[in-house]
């Protein structure tokens, strides 16, 4: 019979273990941070240190991360489709905002980017849950009304002042 490990060896064998792992996870992590600062995957020009372009704009997926950083741009037309929603040139002329126009097809990663107009028309017809999506659509029509009155009120004690 071998002799019995005591309590000490035990916790002192863990011990060492869990601070492998961490070790490893943290050593892990700033080298995935360290790969991100030298790559600049999404265009944000802040670093990019390898001379990487960054993301194709051909893909809208990541065209739109990219865009949305662009610091030509102050206000944005937000949709889920490619389709041409508004003319984010003609919404600059008549507003003097500069707009760009983004897009969230899909919903992706696992619909963490759905459109709120989007998950109601996903609820009320390809799930067939039509109360659900009433309900939605009273809920939505709600904030906006809260946000518009509020939005008026702001304009209309800027432009008294």
């Amino acid at each position: 019979m071998g002799s019995p490990t005591t309590g000490s060896d035990l916790s002192d064998g863990w011990g060492r273990c869990l601070a492998a792992c961490l070790g490893a996870l943290g050593i892990g992590g700033l080298l995935l941070l360290a790969f991100m600062i030298a790559v600049d995957p999404y265009d944000t020009g802040k670093f990019g240190l390898l001379g990487i372009a960054g993301v194709d704009d051909r893909d809208t997926h990541t065209a739109t991360a990219s865009r949305a950083r662009d610091a030509s741009f102050d206000s944005a037309v937000i949709g889920n489709s490619t389709a041409q929603l508004l003319d984010p040139a003609e919404l600059s002329r008549a507003t003097g905002l500069r707009f760009v126009q983004l897009y969230l097809t899909g919903g992706n990663p696992r619909g963490q980017t759905f459109t709120s107009v989007y998950w109601i028309y996903q609820n009320s017809f390809i799930f067939f849950k039509l109360g659900y999506g009433s309900a939605l659509s009273i809920i939505l029509m709600l904030i906006i009304l809260v946000l518009a009155s509020a939005q008026i009120a702001i304009t209309r004690r800027r432009s008294e002042t």
